[in-house]
């Protein structure tokens, strides 16, 4: 069969999976009976983690970096293979992976060799701290904050990135050490997660941020500041980080130098994803208020997602940098936006609700497009890994 590389069709079962989450996660509940209400929460929660579980923990080859980890998976030793060959693939490490994912595959590897299996463990190791971190930060309705991880780039996080998952998985840990003013404790969750990917190692000067309040009028200054360059397309950053990248330490220079001398065009303008971060931003600026004083902890949030589109507006020229630096911080949305939700009148809540059902539909639509997400499942009949190559490289060609 000719499948062609881009297609809508191709987006129709993400397209199911974010209707039935979305409803469950909107369904008022008309009893004033607390057994009743928590019975009816608790089938909803479990039914949506149960649909997640068999979706996308059971998922065939589908997105894009299994043509990394499946050839990683096959060639990682189990602990039954003995020390001396485990040590012999740490010295070797041919893909320069952190030690602590290595460490984890050989652990998952030991217990079956199936791929399928680390795609479903990793999967739901991820939606088990989802779960706690939810249940957390808004207890009021789980369902909804994975709604919105769903939406908003937690998928690819958790089935595309297996390495950034858990490193951004030990960083939502470490977020109430970020409240409680832990900072020793903040660090040891960060430097774990950077034994996974050290990209998290961004996360330690960023405490400093997190815990701060700042002027509203000052961030406002720099997301105008930001937009300028962005709209403007003002290239500021290739020379300075040119400078300084073969200074900077360990795997991260390297990773630098490779992200500046590859061509990644960003997308500029006036987008639906540009849209939609300034009207969130907006929105936060006109509501923060509100929302520190329903939750003591809002500002930290608040600051993540100042990170987060400052980032996006100052480093716009790097598509990957906005890939793997940026969504670092794309969690705020999983908390702000019920919140944001929560705080609304009733009016503006169905308002709410249908704007956010129409833009999801829109942005599954669009992000789903492509033949990398054309989707099977490992309990169906479904691709081996050489006949998903072809494909594969086909949709790579149609994203350049």
């Amino acid at each position: 069969m000719n499948l062609s590389a881009i297609n809508y069709l191709y987006s129709i079962p993400y397209l199911i999976v974010f209707t039935l989450i979305f409803t469950q996660s909107i369904v008022l509940y008309e009893t004033n009976d607390l057994l009743i209400q928590k019975t009816q929460k608790l089938t909803q929660l479990l039914f949506v983690i149960i649909i997640l579980g068999i979706f996308y923990g059971l998922r065939g080859f589908i997105f894009s970096d299994w043509a990394s980890y499946y050839p990683f998976y096959e060639k990682c030793p189990s602990l039954f293979d003995g020390l001396e060959k485990i040590t012999e693939y740490f010295k070797i490490n041919e893909y320069g992976w952190e030690p602590l994912f290595l460490i984890y595959s050989i652990t998952c590897k030991t217990i079956s060799p199936n791929f399928y299996f680390f795609q479903f463990v990793s999967f739901m190791l991820d939606l088990s701290i989802l779960y706690c971190f939810f249940k957390y930060y808004i207890p009021e309705n789980i369902c909804i904050g994975f709604l919105i991880f769903i939406l908003f780039s937690g998928i690819i996080i958790t089935t595309n990135t297996l390495r950034n998952s858990k490193s951004i998985m030990f960083f939502l840990i470490s977020i109430r050490y970020i409240e409680n003013k832990k900072f020793i404790k903040y660090c040891f969750c960060n430097i774990l997660g950077a034994l996974f990917h050290v990209s998290s190692i961004i996360y330690l000067p960023c405490y400093f941020l997190m815990t701060k309040r700042f002027n509203k009028y000052f961030i406002l200054f720099l997301f105008v500041l930001g937009n300028i360059i962005f709209l403007f397309k003002i290239r500021w950053c290739t020379v300075i980080f040119s400078a300084i990248a073969e200074y900077i330490p360990l795997r991260l220079g390297n990773l630098l130098v490779i992200y500046l001398n590859t061509v990644y065009a960003s997308a500029y303008g006036f987008t639906i994803g540009y849209f939609e971060r300034t009207v969130t931003f907006i929105l936060l600026f006109f509501l923060s208020n509100r929302l520190e004083s329903k939750n003591k902890n809002a500002y930290v949030f608040i600051n993540i997602y100042y990170l987060y589109i400052l980032i996006y507006l100052f480093f716009s020229e790097f598509r990957i940098l906005l890939e793997r630096v940026a969504i670092l911080f794309i969690c705020s949305y999983w908390i702000l936006l019920p919140r944001i939700y929560f705080i609304l009148k009733k009016r503006e809540k169905y308002f709410f609700l249908i704007v956010f059902y129409l833009y999801g539909m829109t942005k599954t639509s669009y992000g789903y497009r492509n033949i990398h997400a054309l989707y099977e499942n490992a309990l169906l009949e479904h691709s081996t890994y050489a006949q998903r190559i072809p494909l594969f490289k086909k949709g790579l060609e149609a994203d350049q």
